[in-house]
């Protein structure tokens, strides 16, 4: 599908070894040492390579640096050239909104009432069901699980419950109570939760949002992972790694990478 590469073996030396691209486009070139050690010349910044580590470096299709090699045993050089998808540009500007994501003419109401139905730890279901016409943006998808997380428009109606509630020592009857517990639950549904999400999330919400019908290669993937990635069996998977090679600094990163605070 138009992607072509090469792989070379460089005896190393203290000499410098100037490496030339050989391809145009998008590009990725590695290098990995298998002897020895590399030092990594990058537009004048070094770095050093110990034996079975390597480095890759991602270039865009205008893009043109220096690279040279240097040191001691043999180091491994592979350079890929690809095609890579139009991706949609979600930190377009507003003025830019129109033609870099089509929301299908739906309103940020519209968009954070879905998004407030759907995203909650008793509607996982319904929040799929949402999603599938949408591909997120990785912001928007870090803020929706923020929400998730501390489950802050429940709060706020267990609040207004209460508040209800406790309206019964000022003499009304409980059936009026009854009815103003309603009331409340289907305004936090209609206004006072989708307003927590409209001022929350990154706005405006229709520049982080795409139709499912218009995504490309790439986006495609992305939104699959969206769809498929279930945080319970995430916690699982990193409460039960192997974590014989791990080490810590203190007992605060300790903490940090067992509830995976990265």
């Amino acid at each position: 599908k138009g992607t072509q590469g090469r792989m070379e073996l460089i005896e190393l030396t203290d000499q410098g070894h100037h490496l030339e691209s050989q391809f145009e486009g998008c590009r990725a070139i590695g290098l990995y040492t298998a002897e020895g050690y590399t030092v990594v010349s990058v537009d004048g910044k070094t770095d050093m390579l110990k034996a079975d580590q390597q480095m890759v470096i991602e270039l865009e299709p205008d893009e043109e640096i220096s690279l040279s090699v240097m040191g001691e045993g043999k180091c491994v050089l592979t350079e890929t050239a690809f095609k890579r998808d139009e991706v949609l540009d979600f930190d377009a500007d507003a003025a830019d909104i129109s033609t870099a994501a089509d929301t299908g003419g739906q309103s940020d109401y519209i968009l954070a009432l879905k998004m407030s139905l759907g995203n909650n730890r008793w509607s996982n279901a319904m929040r799929k069901m949402n999603k599938k016409g949408m591909l997120y943006s990785p912001a928007l998808e870090k803020k929706l699980r923020v929400l998730d997380k501390f489950f802050v428009t429940g709060i706020i109606w267990v609040v207004g419950v209460i508040i209800c509630i406790f309206l019964i020592m000022t003499g009304l009857s409980p059936k009026l109570i009854f009815a103003l517990i309603i009331l409340w639950s289907i305004a936090d549904v209609l206004l006072v939760s989708p307003m927590i999400y409209m001022v929350y999330l990154p706005k405006p919400l229709s520049a982080h949002v795409k139709r499912s019908e218009d995504l490309n290669t790439y986006e495609r993937k992305v939104f699959e992972d969206q769809i498929n990635y279930d945080p319970r069996h995430e916690k699982l998977m990193h409460k039960y790694r192997d974590r014989s090679g791990e080490t810590y600094k203190g007992a605060a990163d300790f903490w940090r990478k067992m509830n995976k605070d990265d």
